[in-house]
Order: structure tokens, then sequence, then C-alpha cells
């Protein structure tokens, strides 16, 4: 019989089921990403067809899931592509590991493909679900396009329609466009969007966009910023909610919005919806991203060794 691992179905960026944005995390013992190789986890990938699979392993024989606070950990998107980030498999993997397996450690460290993260879990004074706290790179925007993209106001009107652009940027550390609508742009009309998603890839047909980030002002009460998040290129479609594309919105809006050091609410409005709360600090490369997770299912999956 194949080995099996553990693997939890989790919402990223929910307070309850079936909001925020699910992905599947798999818990692999120390040795098996390199046994089962990209070649067999891209076929679990290929069988969960979740928005996003986590592969969390054991570093070392003799850690647990239950008790140590190193983790290797390796994302997909469900075109089987393999990620350098991703905000949501990380908190639904942070989830796993302290709301399922009980891991107590104040802060976990994650070696990914992008780098070490840090993860931190809280009591949450609103509900029973803890706090989850991310601290990603920050993915400064740029209104320097690289050679050979080619975007603008006529172009994107696949992705926003009518709705009128303030200005593009581009942040080159995660490959996306960042679309910031007119301010007198409303929630309704942000929610009104609907891409032909394969017209999206066929008049923005490049290597260098992994997705484009619709984003405009929010009213403050509660949100000060909003946004939505395509994909299509990688497979998503409509991503739920995007914590890497929040490593750039948070920059961009704490500037506009001289909140450099505060915590600012936000709102993914897509389907689904999801809330995070961002903190950019003075002179930090890092974006701090603070939500909710929670656990939908869990069983087990026979690997493919």
């Amino acid at each position: 019989m194949n080995p099996r691992c553990k693997m939890y179905r989790v919402d990223a960026f929910a307070t309850k089921p079936f909001t925020g944005n699910a992905a599947a995390v798999c818990l692999l013992q120390a040795g098996m990403p390199q046994k089962l190789q990209t070649d067999g986890l891209t076929r679990i990938v290929a069988e969960l067809k979740q928005p996003a699979a986590c592969f969390v392993s054991l570093l070392t024989e003799g850690d647990s899931f239950q008790a140590s606070s190193r983790f290797g950990l390796r994302w997909f998107s469900p075109s089987s592509q393999e990620l350098p980030l991703c905000g949501h498999g990380t908190l639904a993997t942070a989830a796993a590991l302290v709301q399922g397996e009980g891991n107590q450690q104040d802060t976990l460290h994650f070696e990914t493909l992008g780098g070490q993260l840090s993860v931190q879990s809280m009591p949450s004074e609103a509900n029973s679900l803890p706090t989850i706290q991310i601290t990603l790179p920050k993915s400064d925007s740029s209104m320097q396009l690289p050679n050979g993209l080619k975007l603008s106001k006529e172009s994107l009107k696949v992705v926003v329609g009518s709705l009128a652009i303030k200005e593009i940027l581009y942040s080159s550390k995660i490959r996306n466009a960042l679309v910031v609508l007119a301010d007198d742009t409303t929630r309704k009309q942000l929610e009104s969007l609907q891409p032909d998603m394969d017209h999206m890839v066929s008049q923005l047909d490049t290597d260098q966009l992994n997705g484009v980030m619709v984003t405009c002002q929010g009213d403050g009460e509660p949100y000060h910023f909003l946004s939505r998040y395509f994909a299509p290129w990688i497979g998503v479609g409509e991503d739920a909610v995007t914590g890497s594309a929040h490593t750039a919105l948070g920059p961009y809006w704490a500037t506009q919005l001289s909140m450099i050091g505060q915590p600012m609410t936000a709102r993914q409005c897509s389907q689904r919806g999801g809330d995070l709360q961002v903190t950019v600090n003075e002179g930090s490369d890092k974006a701090i991203i603070a939500s909710h997770a929670v656990i939908v299912s869990k069983g087990e999956v026979y690997l493919p060794v």
C-alpha cells in the first residue's frame, strides 16, 4: 500500500467556512518531498483541484508537526505551476499546524522557494479563531513596465470594462500589474466586473504577467482599500483572496493614504470575498498581513511513490 499523508482543506482569510480562499495543505514527513520529486507533487495537485495546494514538510527525522517551529513549504497553482509566494497558502498552512495539529510555537518559520517566511498565531479579541500574522517580503510597484509588456488604459479595458483607470503600475517581484481605478469608483462597481478570462489571455498574451490586481480606495468604514485579482495566465481565473497581491497593494495604499506604520483594513471583493489587515512600517522591506482561517475538512492522501 502506498504511503499516506494527512491533508487539511482550509479556507484562508475567513472566519466561517466557504468564504475566503480555499487551499489544500498536505503534511509530508522529512525527506518525502525529495522522494516524490516535483512530478509526484504536481500529480497530487492535479488530483486535489484546489486554488492552491500546499506541501508542508518536516525538515529532519524526529521533528513533529505538533512541536517543531521550522518547516519546508512549497505551493502550487491549480495548473501545477510552482509559486514563489502564496499568502493564502501560507495562512492555510499555519492554520493546519496550529488549529489542526495543535502546534503551540509562538512563531513558525517556513523555508520556501521565495526565502524564509515567519508566521505568528495570536488569540483574537473578536472571535474564537486565532489571528494569524504573516510577515512577507514587500513588493513595491513602479510605473516602469518591463520591455515587451504593453499595458495601457485601452488594452486593460478587457479587465475593467468602462471603469476609469487612474494609473497603471507593475510589480516585478510578483510579476503583477496593478491597476488603480479612479477615486470615485464604488465597491459596487468593482464587484460588478466580469472579465472574460480567455479574452484576457489572448489580448494580454505575455510571459511577464502572472496576474492583474484591480484596486480602488475604500471609504474607511471599515475598509481603507478594496481589490480584485485575476490570474488566468497561471490557471486561477479570479483568485478569491490573494495574500501575495497585498504585498504590493499594502505599500501602495500606505503611501497614498499616509498610513505608513498604521494597520489598514482591506477587502478583496470576489464572490467568496475576504478581509485582511495590512501594515507597512517605515523603512521596512516587509508587509505584515493578518487575518483568520477555518479548517473545513481533513483526511488522507495516498502518495504516488
